[in-house]
């Protein structure tokens, strides 16, 4: 049996445990890779799967967005064209009604189309709305009449644009060259360039939006500008209405993270109130899905269009982003909650502790078999590794065990203690030790400790010192066993309590191991605390048998 408490020590006595324990180590490791690496590419190729779906999402939002956007941008130029062309005259109001009217009809976006120049003149077109909203006629503003005495003259037209009445009022502060939308169509590049402000607030109206605005120049230097109001609340109604998923969210936000929500228009009767804040946190949108994912974006760095990957409550989700033309520094977000795109969620983790267990199961039985088919071989082994910083206390529990199958004792290298002389027989009789362990399990000879297990040293020997005794150990085994399994004897010459204990470490040789004497070679092995020898048929058989 392997104690368990042993397998976590830092170095186990019992080889049997030690191996155990670095198999499982090494099973361990190589399972936690394969399962790291699988993990890794099911992430890799989830994350691909999934970004590709969000470019595509947000691509198509884009597109659609901008197709719907495309007829602005052409009935705007369209508009500019007329005024370089001259067809366009603020002073003939019915005449210019008639010729923009039809300009704005099929565009429920724009809010209202002005032209303007230079000197202050402007024209207002926009839909006059009943109380639910319903148009019902136009509404003109003309400012920079020779009449108006720094009034701006208003009127009311009826759908087949005939004047229904007209007043004059003021907007105290409102100079149209002073605009955003006329200012930034002034500094463009080229004429044909289309201008589009920063979302800001409506002078009269006091709502926000954003304007789209064209400038050109005829040869008497006066700067004329067209330009298109569209209230950030009618975009927003066309992209709440484009859907990339039945669970995903389409919302517009800007570079910090507010979101663009819709404001609440003014009841009939109701007066004139401030303006409203419709880009909020994103934490009061009332949507967890946009709320995290806006999140995600910002601590991914916002202002880029990668995809990035957030969680709203129980659900993951992905979200893209995109800039929004013709809307400066608006960006569309898209989210789309991952069992939009994966279909129904799975959660894998019951069955990936399950295949980790048998991977573990699978490669630790074949481990606990090799241990114990080997285990006769190693059972001694850790017990007889000797170590030269723990000398002392390793030899120490070596002769408290006693001699075995393993472990053997000898009171000196060469001198016969009872004649104290040098004798061949007491070298030959430690090396045939180790040629029997080497043919066995190896094992240990403690040279320097007699039968009964008291510490003599090898003192009696009479080397000059400690190199002396290793060269003279080496010599015989190169003599008498062979150099060539000099590699599988390890010396280890230390003091203990002042006495030289020399500890012959030997390692089991996969080739059969002889000792040559004088006249004739000896083959050994290890029969429980003895070395026997082996008759020359006994030997073929003990070799088979054993490889």
């Amino acid at each position: 049996m392997f104690p368990i408490a042993d397998l976590f020590r830092l170095r186990p006595r019992n080889v049997r445990t030690r191996l155990l324990r670095d198999l499982t180590l090494v099973i361990f490791v190589t399972s936690g890779a394969i399962v790291a690496l699988a993990v890794s590419s099911a992430s890799k190729a989830e994350r691909s799967t999934a970004r590709a779906h969000i470019e595509r999402a947000s691509t198509q939002a884009q597109q659609e967005f901008r197709t719907r956007m495309e007829p602005v941008d052409r009935r705007l130029r369209l508009t500019w064209e007329w005024g370089k062309a001259g067809l366009l005259d603020s002073n003939d109001r019915p005449t210019t009604l008639a010729k923009l009217a039809p300009v704005l009809e099929p565009l429920p976006m724009v809010t209202a189309l002005i032209i303007a120049d230079s000197k202050g003149h402007e024209f207002l077109v926009s839909r006059d709305r009943n109380a639910d909203g319903e148009p019902e006629g136009w509404v003109t503003r003309t400012s920079g009449l020779h009449e108006s005495k720094g009034q701006l003259l208003r009127e009311r037209w009826s759908e087949q644009r005939q004047l229904v009445e007209k007043f004059w009022i003021d907007l105290p502060g409102y100079v149209p060259t002073e605009r955003p939308w006329f200012v930034g169509a002034v500094s463009s590049e080229s004429d044909d360039e289309i201008y589009r402000t920063e979302p800001y607030q409506f002078f009269e109206r006091k709502q926000l939006g954003v304007t789209e605005s064209m400038r050109w120049t005829p040869v008497d230097g006066n700067t004329h500008v067209v330009a298109f109001d569209l209230l950030l609340g009618d975009v927003f109604a066309v992209v709440s209405e484009i859907e990339v998923s039945d669970g995903g969210e389409t919302f517009l936000c800007k570079s910090n993270g507010d979101v663009f929500v819709p404001y609440r228009a003014r009841r009939p009767g109701e007066p004139a109130r401030e303006p409203q804040h419709v880009f909020v946190d994103p934490a009061k949108t009332g949507s967890t899905v946009i709320e995290r994912a806006v999140a995600a974006w910002l601590e991914a760095g916002g202002k880029t269009d990668e995809p990035v990957r957030f969680r709203a409550g129980d659900v993951s989700g992905w979200a893209g982003f995109r800039l929004v033309n013709p809307l400066s520094g608006i960006w569309m977000g898209v989210a789309v909650p991952e069992p939009e795109i994966f279909g129904a969620t799975i959660d894998w983790t019951p069955q990936l502790i399950v295949i980790i267990a048998l991977v573990l199961l699978l490669g630790l039985l074949p481990a606990v078999t090799i241990v114990r088919k080997y285990s006769h071989q190693l059972k001694d082994i850790p017990k007889q590794l000797i170590g030269p910083k723990t000398f002392e206390r390793d030899v120490q529990e070596l002769i408290a065990r006693g001699e075995g199958p393993t472990l053997e004792f000898k009171s000196t290298v060469r001198m016969n203690l009872k004649t104290e002389k040098f004798g061949k027989e007491i070298e030959l009789a430690w090396l045939k030790s180790a040629t029997a362990f080497m043919n066995s399990d190896g094992g240990t000879l403690l040279i320097g400790v007699s039968d009964d297990g008291e510490v003599l040293g090898v003192e009696h020997d009479k080397f000059d010192n400690e190199d002396k005794c290793r060269l003279h150990l080496k010599n015989l085994v190169n003599q008498h066993i062979g150099a060539e399994f000099s590699r599988l004897i390890r010396f280890v010459v230390q003091p203990i309590d002042a006495k030289t204990v020399v500890a012959v470490q030997c390692e089991r040789s996969a080739k059969p191991v002889f000792l040559k004497g004088k006249n004739r070679e000896s083959f050994y092995i290890r029969s429980g605390p003895s070395s026997v020898e082996l008759s020359p048929r006994e030997v073929l058989e003990y070799v088979n048998r054993r490889t």
